[in-house]
């Protein structure tokens, strides 16, 4: 007999007094004594190579605390400036040049965030522009101005173990896969279809934006309360970072208002905590929700699919895949990893030819978001067989059943290769994996 206890029927939420009356506890709602709030001064340009920072006349205005550069974290004794899950090439404060519009520049805290805004107003930024490319696509051109010169793996993911060091071209990461002979699918085919779908950015908007306070123990151990759906991760990074063991330091997170995959991976500790560093006393730092449209996305997506139909069977496809990741990798490669083995569909399909690139464009960076790439590559394949049933006169859920893969049957049994690659003609090849044979059953 079903247990319909809890199904279907109105269950007393145990919690549900202490939020509705505010009782609850967030980020937002801790004090401390003699704590500082934080503002951030933020690029205008998309890309562009910073001349001058000139912050004498806001150092000098009374309440605030301390007010931060790149240069200036960067000389912080045992600091590594730059942190990311699969690459470290973001910088806490930008270094040297932006790469894009709202890219953090100058961070002042201050005895309240209206003084620090007050602060921003003073500090002085020349910058020399640079060329800028806004479009996936355009990007993974030669011609295209390349974002970063070299790229580091951050190592923290067995699964992107693989990632290599080195960049020629904006493609920071590059997945394929092969199955089967494609090419002779497409010339014996009745039928080849051929579709482009583009999925546009978007923001989480968690109904609590980013918030991360920080502040020193009496024992000077790294304390840090944030809205973060990965406290491990942040505590690793922050270790890595500023050169202090990990038991050296405690992140906790209080109740979470929100988060949908923004608040995956490190956002504002590593400057909040560089903060506390440098004034040894509470900070916090709160995005506006203007500021959480520059801090981080869902990745824009475009997809070229090329299908081949023979005797109304689905007999092999071919997928391009462009990941929009923005200035910095952020998780881009692991979601081009994870969603690229799904690319072509839950369908059986003979022969699939998939690329899949992850790619650096001037624009905020994007990272995970509910279903981590899977949901963009849906849309395209999933348009695509509406397309292709829709001309076969056939109706489009029994055209999907007649493909669909049956429990327990192979998914993929299909040599793959995923690397840290050159882009579209950039040194790309095909062939079999070397390394090996990846497949999963339904």
């Amino acid at each position: 007999m079903a247990d319909f206890s809890v199904v279907g029927q109105s269950v007393y939420r145990k919690d549900a007094t202490q939020k509705a009356t505010g009782q609850v506890l967030h980020v937002g709602n801790i004090e401390m004594p003699g704590m500082l709030q934080v503002a951030v001064l933020h690029s205008p340009y998309p890309h562009a190579r910073i001349t001058r920072i000139d912050k004498t006349r806001a150092q000098a205005l009374g309440g605030v605390a301390a007010v931060l550069t790149g240069a200036d974290v960067a000389a912080m004794p045992g600091v590594e400036p730059y942190y990311g899950p699969a690459f470290r090439d973001q910088p806490i404060l930008a270094i040297d040049r932006v790469r894009h519009i709202g890219e953090p520049v100058v961070a002042v805290a201050a005895a309240d965030r209206r003084l620090a805004e007050d602060a921003l107003q003073l500090v002085e930024i020349e910058y020399e522009p640079l060329p800028a490319v806004l479009d996936v696509i355009e990007a993974v051109k030669p011609e295209a101005p390349v974002l970063h010169e070299k790229l580091r793996p951050a190592g923290t993911f067995a699964d992107l173990a693989h990632v290599r060091a080195g960049q020629s071209s904006n493609v920071c990461y590059h997945f394929k896969l092969r199955k089967g002979d494609v090419e002779k699918a497409f010339a014996q085919a009745d039928r080849v279809f051929e579709d482009t779908f583009r999925s546009p950015p978007a923001q989480h908007v968690p109904m609590e934006p980013h918030i991360t306070l920080a502040y020193l123990d009496e024992s000077q151990r790294i304390n840090v309360w944030s809205a973060t759906q990965t406290p491990s991760y942040v505590r690793t990074e922050l270790s890595a970072i500023f050169s202090v063991p990990m038991n050296r330091i405690r992140v906790r997170v209080p109740y979470l208002g929100g988060g949908y995959g923004a608040k995956l991976y490190a956002k504002l500790e590593p400057l909040v905590t560089a903060l506390a560093l440098v004034t040894r006393r509470p900070v916090r730092y709160a995005l506006t929700r203007e500021e959480e449209f520059v801090t981080i996305t869902k990745h824009g997506v475009v997809a070229k699919l090329k299908t081949a139909v023979k005797n109304g069977m689905i007999t092999a496809r071919k997928c391009e895949v462009y990941w929009d990741t923005g200035a910095y990798a952020e998780i881009g490669p692991r979601i081009v990893h994870k969603s690229g083995y799904t690319s072509a569909g839950p369908y059986r399909m003979p022969n699939v030819w998939i690329d899949g690139y992850c790619v650096y464009t001037n624009k905020p960076p994007a990272g995970a978001f509910r279903g981590f790439g899977v949901p963009q590559v849906i849309w395209a394949y999933d348009s695509q067989m509406d397309i292709i049933a829709r001309a076969l006169g056939a109706d489009p859920v029994e055209f999907r059943l007649r493909h669909a893969l049956d429990e327990g049957e192979e998914f993929q049994r299909q040599h793959s290769e995923q690397h840290r690659g050159d882009g579209p003609g950039r040194g790309d090849h095909d062939g079999p994996d070397r390394r090996g044979r990846a497949w999963g059953r339904v």
